[in-house]
Formats: C-alpha cells, structure tokens, sequence
C-alpha cells in the first residue's frame, strides 16, 4: 500500500507520502515523517526513497 498527497499545513503545502510493504515476513515503513522523499512523479509512476530503501511500484493510480 502506498498513498501519496499533497498536503496543506499552515498556509503552504508539501507532497507527503506514506506507505507499507510486507516481504518475506517482515514490515518495512516509508513515510514522510520518517524521512521519505518522492525522487520522481509522473506519467503513472512514483519513485519513493527513505534511507537505502527504494520503492518504485506498478501500476500506479493517480
């Protein structure tokens, strides 16, 4: 699951984003508040990075 948003928060606004995936058993978390960054957005894709972890996943709904 991964959902990305824009987000208004006193009188600006930023793309925040926040995210689960289970593999293998185990829980891994992306999320704005945990350092999360969009590296890119468009044409149906996102990429999601957060330390060493990258998440680039298909399809993606706008």
């Amino acid at each position: 699951m991964l959902s990305v948003a824009d987000i208004p928060m006193f009188g600006f606004h930023f793309r925040g984003v926040i995210g689960v995936v289970v593999l293998d058993g185990r829980e891994y978390r992306l999320a704005t508040y945990l350092g999360a960054k969009i590296s890119e957005i468009g044409d149906g894709m996102v990429k999601v990075m957060q330390g060493r972890l990258e998440l680039e996943p298909h399809p993606f709904v706008l």
